[in-house]
């Protein structure tokens, strides 16, 4: 089993037991244990276990044009404005979050 599998079964495992928790706090977001600082873990946790915003993970995200474009066009649906310093640096991924997201032609 690769480690991001690990991971995600494990986040997925602490998911399920949170949303059965009283505590309407626990059940928004489970565990992350400070992998936080990680676009790739940041990304995949936000779209595989949440199936949405990740907000706490969000600097970490901006920080990478692939994980900022990929974050935006995937989770937000929009601009992702924290991470477009980093998208800007790539001319590959500009062009794409330009065309994908901002809709220019």
């Amino acid at each position: 089993m690769k480690p991001i599998d690990k991971i995600k079964a494990n986040y997925v495992k602490k998911a399920k037991k949170a949303k059965k928790a009283k505590k309407a706090e626990e059940a928004k977001i489970p565990e992350f244990n400070g992998s936080i600082n990680s676009a790739l873990y940041s990304y995949h946790y936000a779209i595989s276990v949440l199936n949405g915003r990740f907000e706490l993970g969000e600097k970490a995200i901006s920080k990478n044009a692939y994980h900022s474009y990929l974050y935006a066009r995937n989770i937000l649906k929009g601009r992702f404005e924290l991470g477009e310093k980093a998208i800007s640096k790539s001319a590959g991924y500009s062009y794409l979050y330009a065309r994908d997201i901002l809709k220019l032609k």
